[in-house]
């Protein structure tokens, strides 16, 4: 992918997407001047198509956009739009062009990422064949909901992609701005059927524009008959990753590579005294009243199980979080916790990670 154009980037998150929302571009790795005027000479050259429809704006390829994919990347393209009709299936209905919009936000991420989303760069998905290494592959709902009979019993489910690597499997979500429409069984046989046929475990990740959508998602009661997500004793876990560089950051950091576990021993290893929990509300104690979690990597449900024992307990907690964690995490625990905050760059440098810019 180094030698490719940001042209070249946005026509395939076109194709992959079916359509990828404007809002989504503006995470790429450029200046907003320099994108608009991308765009404006992309549309000029008729390889993309403008549709702002709704007040939502997207951009899908034009038939020029297709042949020039498969001109300029053969191996990946040559027949891809024949066998997968993602571009042709897309309609202008609302509702399904959001579901395109909420796929290319994802997909950004983990173009930003470094993650193998791209025709040519990964096994298909039908194949079963998957890394033995430390690559991580990402495919759209489009590419794992194709699996034949055992595709029925996840086709309702919200999920907009996953991760496939050596040790694990993530189911990835977007709920863009406010809670998405859920239903717990429905998540439960699509993490079930994934994991079984990926044969990995699996953990899944949601996402949203930025940091202040979490609030909402951790607080969330599931509206009216509990149709939106809210969670639940029925969630092993629910990670979660803004759309931001931080959010680039911190997928690299917790879910593509075991950083954030080495971390994560580190400081339990050098602040925890007293006496280690073998409960899942917490991570141990850092004295024989204060329980200590480490909240680096997000996980909304022991965010809640920590918030919940500490309401019984009466005691006062210790989280560890990175810096661009802190405002909504002061939020939702109140005076209920005292936070140590990780320098992002600091921890970055630490281990390696590139960090910086939009691209993360």
């Amino acid at each position: 992918m180094e030698n490719e154009t940001l042209k070249d980037v946005i026509l395939q998150l076109a194709a992959l997407s079916g359509e990828v929302s404007e809002e989504a571009l503006r995470y790429l790795d450029c200046s907003d001047k320099y994108l608009t005027n991308l765009l404006l000479q992309l549309r000029n050259e008729q390889v993309i198509k403008r549709c702002d429809k709704d007040g939502t704006v997207g951009y899908r390829l034009s038939q020029s956009g297709k042949k020039h994919l498969r001109t300029q990347y053969p191996e990946r393209y040559g027949d891809y739009f024949g066998k997968n009709g993602i571009t042709s299936k897309v309609r202008l209905d609302t509702v399904h062009r959001q579901r395109c919009h909420r796929m290319s936000e994802m997909n950004v991420l983990l173009h930003n990422a470094g993650v193998n989303i791209y025709p040519g760069c990964k096994p298909p998905f039908q194949q079963s064949i998957f890394p033995q290494s430390s690559q991580s592959l990402g495919y759209t709902s489009y590419e794992f909901k194709d699996i034949g009979d055992l595709a029925i019993k996840m086709k309702p489910s919200r999920a907009v992609g996953v991760i496939v690597q050596e040790k694990k499997t993530i189911l990835l979500y977007n709920s863009h701005e406010k809670a998405v429409k859920w239903e717990d069984m429905t998540e439960y046989r699509a993490r079930t059927v994934i994991g079984k046929y990926c044969g990995r475990p699996v953990s899944a990740v949601m996402s949203c524009v930025d940091m202040d959508g979490v609030y909402e998602l951790l607080t969330s009661t599931g509206g009216e008959l509990n149709r939106y997500y809210h969670i639940t004793d029925k969630q092993p876990n629910m990670y979660f990753i803004p759309q931001t560089p931080e959010g680039v950051f911190l997928l690299r950091f917790a879910h593509l590579s075991d950083c954030s576990e080495h971390l994560k021993e580190r400081l339990l290893a050098e602040m925890i005294a007293e006496e280690h929990s073998n409960t899942s509300h917490c991570d141990g104690f850092l004295d024989r009243r204060t329980p200590v979690l480490y909240a680096c990597d997000f996980d909304m449900v022991r965010l809640q199980g920590f918030y919940q024992y500490l309401d019984v307990s009466r005691n006062i907690g210790l989280v560890f979080c990175l810096d661009f964690q802190v405002p909504v995490l002061e939020r939702y625990f109140g005076n209920t916790v005292t936070i140590r905050v990780l320098n992002t760059k600091a921890t970055a440098d630490l281990f390696g990670i590139p960090y910086g810019g939009k691209g993360g």
